[in-house]
């Protein structure tokens, strides 16, 4: 509550001393009773990518007490690796000494000398998903590496894998050449426990719609719902954040946002079955070409945001799981229900 609506509320009125003293202790309460960022126990990331650096250097008793404490990550390296299968010595030793890994490793030990912000971040996810979302299994161990690989985020079984290297900023030079510019805004340093919130959310509340009933728009608001549970469990997020895009790209979405909904309804686009054209709309690209090549890529996620947005705007006690589940995004009743009209 907003302490000065309060104040001016009582501005008006004589009132005695102790009523002012009680007053004013109500104000000082009702702003603390607020959950703020720093309240949430921070999730604990342990530098896997750090430690696993000094393996060769360690004596036998201390590699065996190395494997006990990371044995959760050693299955994930076995399966990043390829050809001949070797002992876990070997594999950490291997690891630990691969050029590809070290060509990354002192960037990523100056980006992130501290991960403290994203464990208190990861936190607060932790918590609000346990509140707002209490079926969603979060890690018990959250481990952060350096791997030549594609992957950003892993989830395996009870463990969850942040590749640090992938989050080194949008100007970071290695990347030049190698991701494409739209891909470029998802190196943030600060968008790590935004992928791995999505990864979750999305392993265990997956699309799911009969093949024969599948549209564009029951996935559109697969992929708004995924957002929207996003927004509502990821301390401070913001809806150009979840999306993945940067400022222009946002404002050119909000800019053109009538324009996006009457081309999907007028093209026949929401009730398509086509899957090339259910891609077109929600798969990574650097325009959505289907509808205008000026348009941002995945723009279909965007106005599936604004359909669930709309919705919760008419419906706001339907809880996260109802929104994540077919009996939502498979219904076609959803969208009307949304009432969903840009205007502009």
């Amino acid at each position: 509550m907003n302490p000065d609506k309060i104040i001016r509320r009582f501005r008006t009125a004589a009132v005695s001393p102790l009523a002012f003293a009680l007053m004013c202790f109500a104000i000082l309460t009702l702003t603390s009773c607020g959950e703020k960022r720093d309240e949430y126990q921070p999730v604990p990331i342990q530098r896997f990518d750090i430690e696993v650096a000094g393996y060769g250097r360690l004596d036998s008793a201390q590699r065996a007490n190395f494997r006990e404490r990371y044995s959760p990550m050693l299955p994930i390296l076995r399966r990043m690796v390829s050809g001949e299968i070797v002992d876990d010595d070997m594999l950490l030793a291997m690891w630990g000494a691969n050029p590809a890994v070290g060509a990354f490793q002192r960037d990523v030990q100056l980006r992130f000398s501290s991960v403290d912000s994203l464990e208190r971040r990861l936190g607060g996810f932790k918590h609000l998903a346990s509140t707002k979302l209490p079926s969603l299994y979060f890690p018990s161990s959250v481990y952060a590496v350096t791997t030549p690989y594609n992957q950003s985020i892993i989830v395996a079984d009870s463990v969850a894998v942040i590749v640090l290297n992938h989050y080194l900023g949008a100007g970071y030079p290695g990347y030049r050449g190698y991701f494409p510019d739209y891909e470029l805004p998802l190196k943030s340093p600060s968008r790590p426990v935004v992928d791995l919130a999505e990864a979750l959310i999305a392993t265990q509340f997956p699309y799911s719609v009969d093949p024969s009933k599948q549209t564009a728009l029951t996935r559109m608001l697969y992929e708004g719902a995924l957002l929207y549970a996003m927004l509502q469990t990821i301390p401070e997020a913001t809806d150009r954040e979840v999306l993945g895009y940067d400022t222009a790209q946002m404002q050119w979405a909000i800019d053109n946002e009538a324009q996006i909904w009457r081309e999907l309804a007028s093209r026949g686009y929401l009730y398509s079955v086509d899957p090339m054209v259910i891609d077109r709309l929600i798969v990574p690209a650097p325009s959505t070409s289907i509808l205008t090549p000026d348009s941002p890529g995945r723009i279909g996620r965007f106005t599936g945001l604004r359909i669930v947005e709309s919705y919760m705007a008419d419906n706001p006690e339907t809880d996260l799981g109802f929104l994540l589940s077919k009996k939502f995004y498979g219904d076609p009743g959803s969208l009307l229900k949304a009432a969903y009209s840009p205007k502009k």
